[in-house]
């Protein structure tokens, strides 16, 4: 598999994998955020235990037991303990929202412009509970009285606090929610920037890098094939720039190589039309003359090592011949020096043959 097919198939994998994610944190999003299914199933539960149970900041289970300890004070002991423990809860949740986390008029609400009426109402109930454990009726009436006032003074502060906490809990949602579609579009802006990049990236492999370096390794196939061409990128100055300086280097080295060797055959060839020539000659019994062709500057020491030669065979046969020419004289001098002799030996026998 090529590389560029490698990086389509890696890209559309990134992209892929980009698309999968955005799916799976839009599904996380929307199953969280606020006014969701895990939200709504969590308010559900907390409006569940609201309505089942009294808040302690709220003394409205403690005007209750105020209202039974009047129509019963024989159970003064049972009520009294019971209203301590809902003045115990009271104080921690009052104590607990003096420093929560929420809005400074909310916590003012609760903890101050309700708990004003509250305390008083806490003092005549302990009031309360001394006339009854006294059975003083006339005083459980007048504790009774007062307590009623507090308790509505307290139940309206609860109730325009409850109103501040409505508002403010309607905001919270719409603040959650805007803050959350602002996060949900920045996400889906980042996920297709990236998907974006990721597909520009494979692009620009595929046409920056990958085309390229397909037209590097045609060229050099052509090269290696024997066939001169030219080197593509030559002016880039990446990776891609410094792997066709390298080929074009190639290129030249080869074709240097080339001509040298163009230059040595041609040479050669000079040479060997030169010996030649001097070879035919002395086939011919020419000795009279060398080469006269010039030889090239590598071959200046054969021109003359050749003509050298030829002149000293020629010195050599002249030699030869003159010398010849001297045997052949000085043996017509034997010869007729000899025929000479004879006939004077047949003139001396001739005449002894006449005495």
């Amino acid at each position: 598999m090529s590389i560029a097919k490698r990086l389509q198939l890696g890209s559309g994998l990134i992209a892929m994998i980009v698309l999968l994610a955005i799916a799976i944190a839009a599904y996380s999003i929307n199953l969280v955020r606020i006014g969701g299914p895990v939200a709504e199933r969590i308010q559900s539960a907390s409006d569940y235990v609201a309505d089942i149970l009294p808040p302690p900041a709220y003394v409205l289970e403690p005007f209750l037991e105020a209202t039974l300890l009047v129509d019963h004070p024989e159970q003064v002991e049972q009520r009294a303990a019971h209203l301590a423990a809902l003045r115990k809860a009271y104080d921690e949740r009052q104590a607990y929202w003096k420093t929560g986390n929420i809005s400074p008029e909310l916590a003012a609400a609760l903890t101050q412009d309700a708990d004003v009426p509250a305390q008083r109402f806490w003092q005549q109930v302990a009031r309360l509970e001394t006339a009854a454990r006294k059975g003083d009726a006339a005083a459980m009436r007048d504790s009774y009285a007062a307590i009623a006032t507090a308790y509505a003074e307290h139940r309206t502060q609860i109730d325009r606090a409850v109103t501040l906490a409505t508002d403010y809990q309607a905001n919270l949602k719409q603040d959650a929610h805007r803050s959350l579609t602002t996060a949900s579009s920045a996400l889906l802006v980042l996920a297709l920037t990236i998907l974006a990049l990721a597909i520009g990236a494979g692009v620009y492999l595929t046409r920056k890098v990958m085309a390229p370096l397909d037209e590097l390794i045609q060229s050099t196939t052509t090269l290696a094939g024997g066939q001169d061409c030219t080197v593509p990128h030559l002016g880039r100055t990446d990776e891609l720039g410094a792997m066709a300086e390298a080929v074009d280097f190639f290129r030249r080295s080869a074709k240097e190589r080339a001509a040298q060797d163009a230059r040595a055959a041609a040479d050669t060839a000079i040479v060997a039309d030169g010996v030649g020539q001097v070879l035919r000659r002395m086939a011919a019994g020419d000795l009279r003359h060398g080469t006269a062709i010039e030889f090239p500057a590598g071959y200046t020491g054969v021109n003359s090592d050749l003509n050298g030669a030829v002149e000293t065979l020629r010195k050599m046969v002249c030699a030869v011949v003159e010398t010849t020419n001297e045997i052949d004289g000085a043996s017509r001098s034997i010869a007729g020096a000899t025929e000479e002799l004879a006939r004077r030996t047949e003139s001396s026998a001739a005449a002894i043959e006449q005495t």
